[in-house]
């Protein structure tokens, strides 16, 4: 039997305690998380635990509630969203959320799969996702060994032309420069960027000792990085960028081969590039590192008499919205992209 609690500035040290010691925590059950979103977005923290009979903790359930116009009314957890201990546990925490749902009008509940417990649920709708998991366990020299020679040929080229990667261990540029290329990645894309803020505030309650910032350089000058967020069990690729006219330079090869082998030399047991649909162009460049496709779903449990979630507004590619805003001055986007993301922490 299990109690279920909102997270509270006054347990934020036992919810991390409890993920530090867990094996298949991911760099997303944090509990700076907590404070990055209180101090960066307006939504609303719905931070959950099971505390069993003894008082400790058996599961965790991060989530936050959004009004965002984008996305409906939602409750969502962050990604890979429930950490349980057991089946039971699992349980208890998604009833509880779809309990906090219709309490708080929400439209639709979504959880981002990442748990090894899937339950005896009826979500309304399920949408595949891909991890790229590379299992750096094996160590470096191994993983070049599985590294196919095109992929080998890349990296040796941007290495030839004169582009490095760089550790900034202090974490210095990254609300200033990689940010201003995330902004200007993401406006290539038609989407709307989060405020400076949130990267400063991961700064501020990660930190140097959770995360690594990749910088790709051409000289001195900042034209890509990728930033992962490190947990017990492996790292996190959380966000990547080099800029689109440096592709054909194969900046981005030699940016995750990097990062691929910092983990392998430090031990870690995998590095997960991130989730992507499957199928895409994004799903492409991943699948070129040794490793495997590892599939969950993004499981959505609609409030009664509410409807479907609409996927169309989600995941419609490229509409006409997204031509326009690409073609909007880059100041302009890093202006309004802040306001319209300001209750929709994540993608």
């Amino acid at each position: 039997m299990y109690v279920i609690k909102a997270v509270g500035q006054q347990n934020l040290g036992e919810w991390q305690n409890y993920v530090d010691n867990h094996p298949l925590a991911s760099g997303m059950h944090h509990a700076g998380w907590y404070q990055i979103l209180k101090h960066s977005f307006g939504v609303r923290l719905e931070f959950l635990f099971a505390q069993n009979d003894k008082g400790a903790i058996d599961g965790v359930l991060p989530m936050y509630l959004s009004r965002s116009l984008l996305a409906d009314c939602h409750l969502t957890t962050l990604d890979d969203g429930l950490l349980a201990d057991n089946s039971e546990a699992a349980t208890t925490l998604i009833n509880a959320a779809i309990t906090r749902r219709d309490l708080l009008g929400a439209r639709y509940l979504l959880i981002r799969a990442g748990a090894e417990h899937t339950g005896e649920w009826a979500p309304t709708a399920i949408r595949p996702i891909v991890r790229r998991i590379v299992h750096t366990g094996v160590g470096s020299p191994e993983l070049l060994s599985r590294l196919s020679s095109y992929v080998r040929r890349d990296i040796r080229r941007a290495a030839k032309r004169g582009y490095s990667i760089r550790l900034d261990d202090r974490l210095h540029c990254l609300d200033t420069s990689f940010y201003d290329e995330y902004a200007a990645h993401m406006r290539h894309l038609g989407t709307p960027v989060f405020g400076r803020l949130m990267m400063t505030a991961i700064k501020k309650y990660l930190g140097p000792e959770r995360l690594r910032l990749y910088l790709a350089m051409r000289g001195e000058e900042v034209v890509g990085g990728l930033l992962c967020v490190m947990a017990k069990s492996g790292w996190l690729a959380l966000y990547g960028v080099v800029r689109e006219n440096l592709l054909r330079e194969y900046v981005n090869y030699l940016l995750y081969w990097h990062a691929i082998t910092e983990a392998a030399d430090a031990g870690v047991a995998y590095f997960d590039l991130g989730r992507n649909t499957p199928g895409g162009g994004v799903h492409e460049f991943k699948s070129k590192w040794p490793g495997e496709d590892r599939e969950s779903e993004h499981y959505y449990f609609a409030r009664s008499g509410a409807g479907a979630p609409n996927f169309g507004k989600l995941y419609q590619g490229r509409s006409l919205k997204q031509r326009i805003w690409m073609k909007l001055p880059l100041g302009m986007t890093n202006r309004l992209g802040p306001v319209l993301r300001r209750q929709l922490p994540f993608g």
